[in-house]
């Protein structure tokens, strides 16, 4: 068979001016063209899926097939297969010609909306609007609104007593679930209870789904309206007739009425879905009530499985009725929508660039900052009386990133002005700006917080939580941040001081954060040292009171010098040293310190000032180079380990080679 399509024709519209009517005929037609699209594109992408799925089933049974039918004796699983292979070749033949209408209907459908596009800009440029046109309108309007209030008293009052029904029945079927819950599984009067349970939810159901009947009649009647309305404003406001919109009022409207259109078209969709679901559920509880009662003979039992059934087949006509009229309200909601989003281009391209980039901005950017607040003001969690959102969380984390910047910023400068005004030392000065630094830094969180709407007086909420995560998890955190208000506070450790930990490092201390220190080692090294470190272990501080240091060098020399004249020369050596300190607290000493197995053993103990950082070998190099040269000098040997070797018993045969 040919491939049928659409019946649609474009009409003759003639030549301007053109009538209302023959707007209204192309609209409409424009409208069911859009249907046509819309019913027909998502059907080629499911047919083509299903040939897909079908090409590949039929592959797979032609296989198999191929190997039953091949096998001897023949087996008769294959005749099974050539059956399953020649009902899936005449499904693909049915949605092979399902495809190929579907996709004749597009395609004509396509160009005839692209010819009627061109027709209704024809047309509606040179549409001539009189004044019983307008006023036929206006009068349509005015009927249809008289009668919806009419009828919206009417469904108010219905509404009212179905209402009135479903509480009775709620009651009732609250002291039956009492009933239940006291009653044993294998007494008699359980299944007639349940039945009873059944009956009263089937009653409630439908209460409840012809009150949703009723809503959706007076949905219906302002769908209505506001289509009259609608044909109205645009009338009135394409004639420029007295009293009417303006152009731009009319746009800036009905954008937005567009959007509120296209939601409720999305709302009545999901909605029919809920039903499909609703009436699934009420089917599955028909049936197994007609199976209780073919399987029940205890006369009371089956009164009440009858009356449940009963009720349940009127629920589920009510739910047929609901999704009749969500069904129309949906098709009236979607076919307002493409007249709407139709007549509303139409105009904005007919208006001047000014009204267009109005209407653009009120659709756009309007929709898009609605949509903005919603995720901005949407409430995460509660605090007490005060709600969380996104929005507070922004205001908190802007406010914090200014305050610190100019909190540094202020840091820097006042470090400046110290050092320069000032003679402070740098540890000083660095402990003094830190703590000025962290106590307006939680006094700009304080405000913040407050800012952004955050109740203070639920504040020892938030810290009980800090209190729970110290103690839990944030121990090391704390406790690093406590040592660290410690070292700035009694300023035992400060910038500049040269420190050594239980660990060995030894480094200059360049820099005393809130949670952390940095020591700088002499290999030019940064180590991140936690502050509590500091605090719980013991550390050397070589500069903490001055920075002095007494270093012991080891000396040796050979038997045969003199003692006195070795120290006389030490004591010379180290003061050439430049970092050697001497006065009457800080005197440079000698020892003699004892007999070793190759020398005579010294010591030389000697202040040094630090200076710079350096390890301690590198300030005993710098002595030792002076003592050699002194030493080398006055003829004092510097002695090296000797040993002597006995030769007890040498074999005879070495002894002949070493004679030769």
């Amino acid at each position: 068979k040919a491939p049928v399509g659409i019946v649609f024709k474009a009409p003759s519209i003639g030549s301007p001016p053109y009538s209302l009517d023959t707007f209204c005929e192309l609209c409409d037609l424009m409208g069911k063209i859009k249907k046509e699209l819309s019913e027909n594109e998502p059907k080629i992408r499911l047919y083509e899926s299903d040939l897909s799925t079908i090409e590949d089933d039929l592959k797979s049974l032609l296989s198999d097939y191929i190997v039953l039918k091949r096998a001897t004796p023949p087996k008769p699983e294959a005749y099974l297969r050539l059956g399953q292979i020649y009902s899936q070749q005449v499904k693909y033949a049915i949605y092979q010609l399902k495809l190929v209408r579907a996709k004749k209907i597009v395609d004509e459908a396509t160009k005839l909306r692209a010819n009627l596009r061109d027709l209704l800009k024809t047309v509606f440029n040179g549409l001539k609007i009189t004044d019983d046109d307008v006023a036929r309108a206006r009068d349509a309007y005015q009927k249809l609104s008289s009668q919806m209030n009419k009828q919206l008293e009417l469904l108010g009052n219905q509404a009212v007593a179905l209402n009135k029904k479903i509480i009775p029945y709620e009651v009732k079927l609250n002291k039956t679930l009492a009933k239940i819950k006291t009653t044993k599984r294998g007494d008699s009067n359980f299944p007639i209870l349940q039945a009873r349970k059944t009956y009263y939810e089937a009653l409630i159901e439908t209460s409840q789904l012809k009150l949703e009947n009723v809503n959706q009649q007076k949905f219906r009647w302002k769908l209505k309206s506001l289509r009259a309305q609608f044909r109205y404003d645009w009338i009135s406001s394409y004639a420029e007739t007295k009293g009417s919109k303006s152009v731009k009022a009319f746009l800036r409207e009905w954008y937005s009425m567009l959007g509120d259109i296209r939601n409720l078209e999305e709302a009545l969709k999901q909605q029919l879905v809920d039903i499909r679901s609703r009436e699934f559920e009420l089917m599955r509880k028909l049936t197994a009530i007609s199976d209780k009662r073919s399987l029940s003979t205890d006369p009371a039992l089956l009164r009440a499985l009858s009356a449940a059934h009963s009720k349940l087949k009127e629920a589920n006509n009510a739910i047929d009725d609901l999704f009749v009229i969500v069904s129309k309200n949906r098709e009236l909601a979607s076919s307002l929508e493409r007249k709407v989003s139709l007549v509303l281009d139409l105009i904005r391209k007919r208006a001047g660039l000014a009204a267009n980039v109005e209407a653009w901005s009120r659709r756009n950017l309007t929709k898009t900052w609605e949509d903005i607040k919603a995720v901005l003001y949407y409430p995460l969690l509660t605090i007490g009386d005060s709600a969380i959102t996104l929005s507070s969380i922004l205001k908190v984390i802007l406010l914090l990133t200014i305050g610190i910047y100019l909190l540094r910023k202020g840091r820097k400068k006042l470090n400046n002005i110290l050092i320069k005004k000032t003679q402070l030392a740098p540890g000083t000065i660095g402990s003094v700006t830190t703590l000025i630094y962290y106590s307006f830094l939680v006094l700009v969180v304080l405000i913040a917080l407050s800012t952004a709407g955050i109740n203070m007086n639920q504040l020892s909420i938030i810290l009980g939580g800090l209190g729970v995560g110290i103690g839990f998890g944030l121990q090391t955190i704390a406790n690093n941040f406590i040592s660290g208000l410690i070292l700035l506070i009694d300023r035992s450790i400060k910038v500049g001081d040269f420190v050594q930990l239980e660990d060995g490092l030894i480094g200059e201390v360049k820099n005393v954060a809130i949670r952390y220190a940095v020591v700088r080692t002499h290999d030019g090294e940064d180590i991140i040292v936690p502050n509590s470190e500091f605090v719980s272990q013991r550390v050397r501080n070589w500069t903490y009171g001055d920075n002095w240091r007494r270093i012991k060098i080891p000396i040796g020399v050979s038997y045969d010098a003199d003692p006195d004249e070795v120290a006389k020369i030490a004591i010379e050596a180290a003061r050439e040293v430049p970092t050697t300190v001497e006065d009457y607290r800080h005197p440079i000493r000698v020892r003699f310190e004892g007999f070793g197995d190759n020398s005579l053993n010294f010591f030389l103990k000697v202040w040094c000032r630090m200076t710079e950082l350096r390890g301690e070998h590198g300030y005993m190099s710098d002595y030792y180079f002076v003592l050699f040269k002194k030493f080398k000098e006055a003829g004092i040997e510097i002695p090296f380990p000797q040993r002597d070797i006995n030769i007890k018993h040498v074999s005879p045969d070495i002894l002949k080679e070493l004679s030769k």
